[in-house]
C-alpha cells in the first residue's frame, strides 16, 4: 500500500467516527397529520394567529421575538405554496376590537376571529423550544446547542374541526450561532412541514 493510500486510510478512519458522532447528536422529528375527510373543507384563505411562546426557561425571557420569527416563517411558507394569508394588521385590529388576548384563544373565539377576517381556515399553535447554539450562552452561561420545537394546527372556521396538525422538533448538537442559527432551522423546519401537509391535502 502506497504512502498516499495509507494517509487517506488514516484520514477516513479518523473522520468516519467523527461524522457518526456528530450525526448521532442530531434529532429531526416532524410528524404531520391530515384529517381523512380534508376534502370536505376549503383551505384557501388562512388567518395565522400569534403563536404562544412556551419556550424553555430561561430562554423565554431571552428571546423576545420568538413568536414574530415563527409567524413570519409560517406566513412566508404558506404564501409560497399558494395560500392567501390574512394581513397581520387586520388580525391585530380585529383582536383589539374584540378585546382578545393574542394567544390562548378558545376554538369558538378563533372561529369568530376567522369569520370576521374572511378566512376559511385559521392556524394556531405554540413554540416549545427556541435556542441558538452558543458555547457560552448569555442566558445560562453554559454550552447550548441549536434547537427548535413547535406544534400547530389548522381549524376550519365554519365547523371548528381540525383539518391538519404538525409537531416539529429539531436538535442540532455541536451547532452554534455562526454555523446554524436557530432562525434558519425555523424556516427550514416549517417549510418542510408545510410542503408535506400541502401534498397530503392535494392527494
Amino acid at each position: 500500500m502506497g504512502s498516499m493510500q495509507i494517509k487517506m486510510f488514516s484520514v477516513n478512519c479518523f473522520l468516519l467516527p467523527l461524522l457518526i458522532l456528530i450525526s448521532s447528536c442530531n434529532t429531526n422529528t416532524t410528524k404531520v397529520w391530515v384529517n381523512k375527510n380534508h376534502r370536505k373543507f376549503q383551505v384557501t384563505n388562512i388567518a395565522i394567529l400569534p403563536f404562544e411562546d412556551k419556550n424553555e426557561s430561561p430562554f423565554r425571557d431571552y428571546y423576545k421575538d420568538t413568536s414574530s420569527v415563527v409567524y413570519g416563517a409560517m406566513e412566508a411558507s404558506a404564501m409560497r405554496l399558494g395560500y392567501n394569508i390574512v394581513d397581520r394588521r387586520n388580525l391585530d385590529k380585529v383582536m383589539a376590537e374584540m378585546k382578545l388576548s393574542m394567544v390562548g384563544l378558545t376554538v369558538d373565539q378563533s372561529k369568530e376571529v376567522g369569520k370576521l377576517l374572511g378566512a376559511d381556515t385559521i392556524i394556531t399553535g405554540s413554540i416549545t423550544a427556541y435556542v441558538t447554539g452558543n458555547p457560552e450562552h448569555k442566558a445560562t452561561g453554559k454550552i447550548e446547542y441549536t434547537r427548535f420545537g413547535m406544534t400547530f394546527k389548522a381549524i376550519d372556521v365554519e365547523t371548528g374541526v381540525v383539518v391538519f396538525n404538525a409537531n416539529i422538533y429539531r436538535y442540532i448538537g455541536n451547532a452554534f450561532t455562526y454555523t446554524t442559527p436557530v432562525m434558519n432551522v425555523v424556516i427550514e423546519s416549517i417549510e418542510d412541514s408545510m410542503i408535506e401537509l400541502s401534498e397530503k391535502l392535494n392527494e
